[in-house]
C-alpha cells in the first residue's frame, strides 16, 4: 500500500472530497504525551481540509491512504516540536511513503535538519515555503523537495523546476477554489496548496523513486525551468606559516595591532617611500609588547615567506607613477609566493602563471559570490547580532570589532563574525564581505541585501552565542549633493544583517543633528537599539568637511567634555575607541543588552 502522510491540521474526514478514501487521524492525547488515532470531531483549523481534500481528490489510486498528523497551534513553538514528533512517529513506525508537510519555521534548527536527515533516508518529504516570503524549514533543507508558488502554473499540473537554488519545484499556489470547513468550499491561495498539487503528482508517477530521481522527471514534463548556475566556493589554503604585509595604510594597521591574534607569523610590514612611513617603529595600541619597524618594500625576503598580502596599491602608484603591483606580482612569481590582494586591479594579467606553479593568486572580492537564486527570499536569525556601523570612513569600526571579538571569546563566548574589511579573512571571520573601497562591485541594492543576508545565515547555522557584523564608512548622508555621498550599500548592508544591536562610531567633528539624524534613520529603517556611541578621539586638522581628511588626535580633557556631552544629549554609553580601558564598559553595555 502506498502511505501519504499530512502533517497540518486536523481535517474534515466527512468532507465529501474524502468519499471512498482511506484514512488515519492523529493528534496528541490531552496530556501532550503521545499521538492517539481517532475521530473526534473538532476542527480547529480548516487548512488541513485543504491540503488533504487536494490529494485526495488529485490522487488517482483509491487505495492510497492519507494519514494526517494534526500539528496546528498558536503556540509555534509547540508546533514545531509536534512537527519533530510527528517526523520521528513516521520514521518509527512506518517503511516508507510521501510526507506532505505544510508547516514549518523561519528560524534554522540544527533539532529539524538532524531529524530530517534521518527521516529522508526512507521517506521523500515535500514542504511548502513560508507564505509571507522568508526562508523556511524544512522545505529549505537539501534533503527535502522544497515547493513555492508560481504565476506561471495555472493547473494542477503546471510545474516551474529551480536548479541550483533552496527552492526546487514551484506550482499552482495562485488564488483557486479550494476544500474547506464551514463553508465546504472557499477561495484561498498559498504555497501550501502548491506544495500539495506537487505531492499528489509524484505519488501518481515517482512513487518509490529517490528525491534526485523526481526532481529529474519534473524537469522532463516542466512548464519552465530557471537554471542558475551551481555556485563554487573558492577554496582557499589558509595553511600558511610566515606573511608579509605591503603598504601599511589604515587596513593593514588594524593588522598590525592585533597581530598577536593571527595563526600565522608575521614575517615583516613594508611600504613605499612615498608614504612617509619608511624606518618609522610602532608599537601595537592593543598590546605594547608588539612592535615593528616599517621597512621599505624592496627589503621583503620572499625566501622566507608564504604569501604577501598586497593591500590598496593605487593612489600611491599614481603618485609614483609605478605599477607597484605588478612589480610585486612578478616578484612573488618568481619566487613562489602566494598573493592576497585586496583588490582585484591588475591580477588578471597573472592568474594563469600562478595557477601553473600552484600557486595562490586571489583578491578580496572573490571572497564571497552572490547568490541570488531564492527568488528575494531571506534568513530570519535567531543567534543575537551586534553590529558596528559608523558615521564616515576611518573611524575604526573594524578595530572596534575585533576589540569586542577577542574580549568575548576570552570570556568563553561563541562569536560568529561576519566581516567587510578584507583583512577579516586572515583573523579567520566566518566570512568576508569587502563592498568597501575596490571591493565587490556591480550588485544592486537588492543583491547586497540578499547577499550580506545569506553569509549571515550561514553563520546563524552554528552554535553561536552572539555574531558581530562591521560595516563600511557611514551609513546616512551627510549631504545630497553627488550620488556618491548617499550610502546604499551600507544601508543594504544593515537591512540585509539587520542586527539587534548596534554601536555607532562617530568622529569628534559630527554635529549632533547628524549623530541624531543617523541613530534615529538606523532604528527606524530596521527593528534595533543603538545601545553605544563610539567616539572616535580625532579631530579635523582645518575644520570639519565632507572632503576633508587630515586628522589630529583630541587632548584628554577635549575627549572628556566630549563623551559627557554626548552622553547627556543621547542617554547612551559612549566610550573612546581604541581605548583599552573603555574595553570592560562596552562588554558590560553589550551583556546587559543581550541579557
Amino acid at each position: 500500500m502506498k502511505n501519504v502522510f499530512i502533517i497540518d491540521s486536523y481535517p474534515d474526514p466527512t468532507h465529501q472530497y474524502f468519499d471512498n478514501r482511506d484514512l488515519d487521524l492523529y493528534r496528541v492525547d490531552e496530556k501532550g504525551h503521545k499521538w492517539e488515532k481517532g475521530y473526534d470531531k473538532m476542527i480547529t483549523n480548516p487548512h488541513g481540509t485543504a491540503i488533504g481534500g487536494i490529494l485526495s481528490k488529485n490522487i488517482e489510486d483509491s487505495e492510497v491512504k492519507l494519514t494526517f498528523f494534526d500539528i496546528y497551534s498558536s503556540d509555534e513553538e509547540k508546533m514545531l516540536n509536534l512537527l519533530k514528533r510527528s517526523l520521528i512517529f513516521i520514521h518509527e513506525r512506518y517503511i516508507s511513503g510521501v510526507i506532505n508537510c505544510s508547516v514549518g519555521t523561519i528560524l534554522f534548527d540544527s533539532e529539524l535538519q538532524e531529524i530530517i536527515k534521518l527521516v529522508s533516508k526512507d521517506f521523500i518529504i515535500i514542504s511548502a515555503f513560508d507564505n509571507a516570503g522568508a526562508v523556511s524549514y524544512p522545505a529549505a533543507f537539501e534533503q527535502v523537495i522544497g515547493v513555492d508558488s508560481s504565476y506561471r502554473c495555472l493547473k494542477k499540473n503546471d510545474f516551474v523546476i529551480v536548479e541550483n537554488s533552496i527552492i526546487n519545484v514551484k506550482a499552482k499556489g495562485g488564488l483557486q477554489r479550494v476544500p474547506w470547513y464551514n463553508p465546504e468550499f472557499t477561495l484561498n491561495q498559498g504555497s501550501s496548496f502548491a506544495c500539495a498539487y506537487v505531492t499528489a503528482y509524484v505519488v501518481n508517477n515517482y512513487y518509490g523513486m529517490d528525491r534526485n530521481s523526481i526532481l529529474n522527471e519534473l524537469k522532463k514534463i516542466a512548464k519552465f525551468v530557471y537554471n542558475f548556475d551551481e555556485i563554487q566556493e573558492i577554496a582557499i589554503d589558509k595553511s600558511v606559516e610566515n606573511v608579509s604585509f605591503v603598504p601599511f595604510n589604515k587596513e593593514i594597521n588594524s593588522v598590525f595591532n592585533f597581530s598577536n591574534q593571527l595563526k600565522f607569523n608575521v614575517s615583516g610590514f613594508y611600504d613605499f617611500k612615498f608614504s612617509g612611513n619608511l624606518g618609522k617603529k610602532v608599537t601595537s595600541f592593543y598590546d605594547s609588547s608588539v612592535e615593528t619597524e616599517i621597512k621599505s618594500y624592496k627589503e621583503i625576503n620572499y625566501g622566507a615567506i608564504d604569501l604577501l598580502v598586497i593591500g590598496h596599491l593605487e593612489e600611491i602608484s599614481n603618485i609614483s607613477n609605478i605599477n607597484l603591483k605588478e612589480e610585486l606580482l612578478i616578484k612573488c612569481l618568481e619566487n613562489n609566493v602566494s598573493v592576497f590582494c585586496f583588490d582585484s586591479l591588475h591580477i588578471k594579467d597573472f592568474q594563469e602563471g600562478f595557477d601553473k606553479k600552484g600557486l595562490t593568486l586571489f583578491s578580496a572580492d572573490k571572497l564571497s559570490t552572490f547568490k541570488g537564486e531564492k527568488f528575494g527570499k531571506l534568513f530570519i536569525f535567531k543567534t543575537p547580532i551586534l553590529g558596528v556601523f559608523g558615521t564616515s570612513r576611518s573611524q575604526g569600526k573594524f578595530t572596534l570589532q575585533l576589540q569586542i571579538k577577542n574580549i568575548l571569546e576570552r570570556k568563553g563566548y561563541n562569536v560568529g563574525s561576519l566581516g567587510t574589511e578584507p583583512t577579516s579573512f586572515l583573523f579567520d571571520f566566518d566570512y568576508t564581505y569587502p563592498f568597501g573601497y575596490l571591493g565587490i562591485e556591480n550588485l544592486t541594492p537588492y543583491q547586497i541585501v540578499e547577499e550580506s543576508n545569506y553569509l549571515l545565515s550561514l553563520i546563524d547555522s552554528k552554535s553561536n552565542d552572539i555574531i558581530i557584523v562591521g560595516s563600511q564608512s557611514g551609513t546616512i548622508p551627510q549631504e545630497v549633493f553627488n550620488v556618491g555621498q548617499i550610502p546604499l550599500a551600507q544601508l543594504s548592508f544593515l537591512i540585509g544583517t539587520n542586527p539587534d544591536a548596534i554601536i555607532l562610531t562617530i568622529n569628534f567633528d559630527d554635529t549632533n543633528e547628524y549623530i541624531s539624524r543617523t541613530i534615529h534613520s538606523i532604528e527606524n529603517l530596521i527593528d534595533c537599539k543603538v545601545i553605544t556611541l563610539g567616539l572616535y578621539p580625532f579631530l579635523f586638522k582645518d575644520g570639519w568637511g565632507i572632503i576633508n581628511d587630515k586628522k589630529i588626535k583630541a587632548s584628554l580633557i577635549e575627549i572628556e567634555n566630549r563623551i559627557q556631552e554626548l552622553e547627556s544629549i543621547f542617554s547612551c554609553v559612549v566610550v573612546e575607541v581604541g581605548n583599552k580601558q573603555t574595553e570592560s564598559k562596552i562588554i558590560e553595555t553589550i551583556e546587559a543588552y543581550f541579557s
